[in-house]
């Protein structure tokens, strides 16, 4: 037998927009990669692989705290 739960977050403001910063940092990382992805599968080059698109979203990051 298969059971189902739901629930719900009871978020404040604040957390709302924390969990929307996250839900769009997490879409331009996933938008980047597939960008990368695309030009290197029409370049005819070698699709980098996960780890190689971590380093460079890293790269990217402000090195000041």
């Amino acid at each position: 037998m298969v059971r189902g739960y739901r629930g719900e977050l009871d978020l404040n403001n604040a957390q709302q927009t924390l969990c929307r910063k996250h839900a769009g940092a997490a879409r331009w990382a996933f938008n980047y990669g597939l960008r990368r992805k695309q030009e290197a599968y029409k370049a005819g080059q070698k699709t980098p692989t996960a780890i190689d698109l971590h380093r460079e979203i890293n790269a990217l990051k402000p090195s000041e705290p």
